[in-house]
């Protein structure tokens, strides 16, 4: 068997020349500075705390890079010297951030996206929450889900709302709809319901987009239309005709009075 030599390096840059004899190519290692240490033997190798900008642990060619440890038992991973996430002292992952929301186990600064086949499948033992959302960090809806339901719920406390005043010119409204039976461009299904701008224009709240709108690649950014905005404006469109019909019942029966 060959032996190895170790041939210390006294210019101080901290490096060992290992040459092995029989081959020609040698092989350098290089201690870190003063801020880390490797043994050679007992307690296990320790290596700086490290930055964003300069992980503690990287590879060579790619500084910026790796990982560090910005805090006591918290790990985090550097990407192009820009931390990218981190692993919290109560083993929580926290993705594009560094504060933790709420009581999640996973925050994460941005959006997530699921491809495949598989199904994102959410899951709680007991009645209640399963999904919240909330915006600049008010609620303003949830998913809740029972043994035998699930609701798709959007904010609606009286404490919430002010002017509230009784909706009228319903049937007006709704006389001014126009529901329509389309074939969908991406696989010719049938299908019913409004055309988004034409919806708009007679119930906005019932729309989110703008019509024509195009993403900065020219591809199409498609109108949305969420048709439960339209139950008040149909109970109201409901009441004002059970009001007219009435009324008509009260004259043919007056009418009847007099003959």
């Amino acid at each position: 068997m060959s032996k190895i030599a170790l041939t210390p390096n006294i210019s101080g840059t901290g490096t060992f020349t290992i040459a092995s004899p029989g081959t020609s190519t040698d092989r350098t290692l290089t201690l870190p500075d003063n801020s880390g240490t490797i043994n050679t033997s007992g307690a296990p190798n320790v290596a700086p705390a490290g930055t964003a900008s300069a992980p503690s642990i990287t590879t060579d060619g790619d500084t910026n890079t790796g990982i560090f440890f910005p805090a006591a038992d918290t790990i985090a991973f550097a990407e192009g010297g820009v931390e990218a996430m981190r692993i919290d002292s109560n083993g929580n992952l926290l993705v594009g951030t560094t504060s933790q929301i709420s009581s999640a186990r996973l925050t994460v600064n941005g959006s997530i996206y699921c491809t495949g086949s598989a199904a994102l499948n959410v899951n709680r033992d007991s009645d209640g929450i399963v999904q919240a959302m909330l915006r600049s960090g008010a609620l303003v809806g949830t998913i809740i889900v029972t043994t035998t339901a699930t609701s798709y719920n959007t904010s609606s406390d009286y404490r919430l709302k002010h002017d509230i005043q009784p909706m009228t010119g319903a049937l007006a409204k709704v006389a001014q709809l126009k529901p329509v039976t389309y074939k969908w461009n991406a696989d010719d299904s049938q299908s019913q319901g409004f055309i988004a701008h034409e919806l708009q224009a007679v119930v906005p709240e019932c729309v989110s987009g703008e019509k024509d709108a195009v993403n900065e690649d020219g591809s199409i950014n498609p109108q949305g239309i969420d048709t439960s905005f339209l139950v008040a404006t149909l109970t109201a469109a409901i009441q004002e005709l059970n009001a007219k019909v009435d009324a008509q019942a009260a004259e043919i029966a007056a009418l009847k009075g007099r003959a």
